[in-house]
């Protein structure tokens, strides 16, 4: 959620089966997961670092989205992809295997268009369009929360994962790039809220939290900052 990303093993492996392990890595940043604070920064559960195995399964690629999604697109590009951008898709389907093949129809500015495909693959989001043609009682639902987020500009934090529980709230902060660190604050909340001053709301929410917290606060701009509800998929898709 939002422009930071965590990649933790079983990503990496992932991305390493699309041969673009290394790249990622090198647009990333390197953080081992350092543990669990309570608010007031005090160490539930502290884990032990291991600098010398980067493959460690404690550690976690930090990114910033934007440089993931470049990563991601120089490869499509250099493997001979054909990149369609700035469109909305509007109907799926499905095909049979063996059998007449999928297709795809997306609008974009010079009208609609189709394709036939071997594969889909809907990677559109919790409110994708592919998966609503395909299930459509298969319906996003609020988790009960919503989250703040932020990557600012920041060369004090020590770069490791670091999780912190409170009540009814988590906060997260992790490197993703030289001088750049990605945090978020989640808690719960009912669905749809809006607050006049978004970064003062959050200033007061962590207030009384630990004192590094309300230094990334305090270091955080109206600009940079997001906030967006929770949504997950209870029960995943039948098939």
């Amino acid at each position: 959620m939002g422009a930071g990303l965590g990649f933790t093993g079983n990503g990496m492996a992932a991305l390493g089966a699309l041969g673009v392990e290394e790249a990622v890595r090198a647009a990333g940043h390197l953080a081992p997961h350092a543990g669990y604070q309570d608010p007031s920064g005090r160490w539930l559960l502290r884990i032990p670092e291991a600098r010398s195995d980067p493959r460690a399964i404690t550690t976690v690629c930090g990114i910033h989205r934007q440089r993931l999604h470049a990563t991601l697109r120089q490869a499509a590009e250099a493997a001979g992809a054909e990149l369609v951008t700035g469109t909305e898709v509007t109907a799926v389907r499905p095909g049979d295997p063996g059998g007449e093949p999928a297709a795809v129809t997306w609008r974009a500015s010079t009208g609609e268009h189709t394709c036939e495909a071997g594969l889909v693959v809907a990677a559109d989001g919790v409110r994708s369009t592919v998966r609503t043609q395909l299930f459509p009682d298969a319906r996003p639902r609020y988790a009960g929360s919503t989250s703040w987020r932020a990557v600012i500009s920041d060369t004090a934090f020590e770069g490791r994962l670091v999780e912190v529980w409170g009540p009814g709230t988590e906060f997260g902060a992790l490197r993703v790039g030289d001088g750049e660190v990605y945090w978020y604050g989640e808690f719960v909340h009912p669905e749809g809220a809006s607050f006049a001053d978004e970064l003062a709301a959050a200033r007061s929410h962590f207030a009384g939290w630990a004192p590094w917290i309300r230094a990334m606060l305090a270091a955080t701009i109206a600009s940079q900052l997001m906030r967006h509800d929770v949504y997950h998929l209870p029960g995943g898709c039948p098939s």
